[in-house]
């Protein structure tokens, strides 16, 4: 994800904000028995897997199924260029059942069509999430960084058609810059049930809007910069928060780690994992490395 990355870290200020002054009333205060953390990436299909999470000659038709032996979710990229049902259904035989994917929606309906005049657009690509059926998490939306005030009676109009389980990413400045703007847009996503992804990014500390608008799932995309210093105290600082939001009654959890190079997720999720796992007191997988060709004789 190059959105909000920058050359270099020095002198960010990577301190989490405070959470916002409603978050707790919208988590309703008690942690649900069956809460959920469910660690992912990007992309499964990414050569630089290979010797870490895979074989160094894995074969292609391999690499999801050992992809959700180490992660439990996947932030699934690709639906924004283009889908299809049927392949959607064979990636869903290859993980486990406890598995989620965390769909993008096309591009057609937020960058093309700007969330306006797309029913069937949304028709279409819903009958082909049927495909994923329970494994499917969240259909998110990353809408373009030009998509600000003046729309959100579209966006209003989409929340309230769309048939599936939504989450929204929102990158205009004023929408967090703007009291109005922000009250507005993020009481209308609690309203309908939508989440608010949360992302974590040295060059836009802004979007750090610390609001949940569904207790149900949140989605939160965390940034690296090539596992720098800061890269590990940060993930000691989200690890304390998400588990005093979870322990306040969020229900599912989707860490999407970003890095610049993928094998790096692999190393993050062998940091953030256990510690999440130790401090709620429960299960989270740990990447399962591939053997060392020297491991095998």
């Amino acid at each position: 994800m190059d959105f909000g990355r920058l050359p270099s870290v020095e002198g960010v200020d990577f301190r989490l904000p405070d959470d916002d002054p409603v978050l707790r009333e919208v988590l309703g205060g008690r942690r649900a028995v069956d809460a959920r953390v469910l660690v992912g990436t990007p992309r499964f299909a990414d050569p630089g897997f290979a010797g870490t999470l895979y074989p160094e000659r894995v074969r292609p038709p391999d690499q999801l199924r050992l992809y959700a032996k180490s992660f439990d979710c996947l932030e699934l990229n690709s639906t924004w260029y283009g889908y299809d049902r049927d392949l959607l259904a064979h990636w869903a035989s290859q993980v486990p059942d406890s598995f989620r994917f965390l769909a993008k929606l096309p591009a057609t309906i937020t960058h093309e069509k700007r969330l306006a005049a797309c029913e069937q657009d949304v028709a279409a690509f819903g009958d082909a999430l049927g495909a994923l059926g329970k494994k499917l998490g969240l259909a998110w939306a990353l809408l373009p960084p030009d998509f600000g005030p003046g729309e959100l009676d579209d966006l209003a109009a989409f929340v309230r058609s769309v048939p599936f389980r939504l989450a929204i990413e929102l990158r205009h400045q004023a929408f967090f810059s703007d009291a109005g703007a922000r009250t507005a847009a993020f009481d209308l996503l609690e309203e309908h049930g939508v989440s608010a992804v949360l992302t974590d990014v040295a060059g836009r500390r802004d979007v750090l809007h610390m609001r949940i608008t569904d207790p149900r799932a949140l989605m939160l995309r965390f940034t690296g910069n090539g596992l720098h210093p800061t890269d590990f105290a940060r993930m000691d600082a989200w690890v304390e928060r998400l588990a005093e939001w979870i322990d306040a009654g969020l229900r599912n959890l989707y860490l999407c780690l970003h890095q610049p190079e993928e094998a790096l997720n692999v190393e993050a999720a062998e940091y953030v994992a256990p510690r999440l796992a130790a401090r709620l007191g429960i299960e989270i997988p740990v990447p399962v490395r591939a053997a060392r060709q020297g491991d095998l004789f």
